[in-house]
């Protein structure tokens, strides 16, 4: 799949993330040289980000979907082994990007990858799977 995936930011979450960093391990940061899947420097086990009050633009202005409450609380990201959100695809547009965090993650409930798919029907977007350890990625067009 070609195409880089470029996060949507959106300045409001509903849901404070708490002890979640899932984004601090799995986004690509260029203003930090933190490259996808690999833990940010900054981050502090059990404290959060270390520069929390002047960490870059990428990071201060994401939200994945649970945090904006498209997705249920069950599956807030570390809980679920699976970060979800919005994206603009240079060949599919608008889509919602879906990381594992943990192997087999997806495709081992098919409960978790149907709450992805109706949201995908609900907001007309299309969702890519990117498996954790292959990056290996999957495409569902909304019907």
């Amino acid at each position: 799949m070609s195409g880089k995936q470029l996060p949507v930011h959106n300045t409001q979450s509903s849901r404070k993330c708490g002890s979640c960093t899932a984004c601090c391990v799995t986004l690509e940061i260029p203003e930090l040289s933190k490259g996808r899947n690999t833990e940010c420097i900054h981050l502090k086990k059990r404290r959060g980000c270390g520069i929390y009050n002047e960490r870059p633009s990428a990071c201060r202005g994401f939200s994945c979907l649970w945090a904006d409450r498209y997705l249920p609380s069950s599956l807030r990201p570390d809980r679920s082994g699976l970060m979800a959100y919005f994206v603009e695809h240079a060949e599919l547009g608008p889509s919602i990007l879906v990381t594992e965090l943990r192997p087999g993650v997806i495709s081992r409930s098919s409960q978790t990858k149907n709450k992805i798919l109706s949201l995908s029907r609900q907001q007309n977007k299309p969702v890519i799977f990117v498996e954790h350890e292959s990056e290996q990625a999957s495409i569902a067009i909304p019907e």
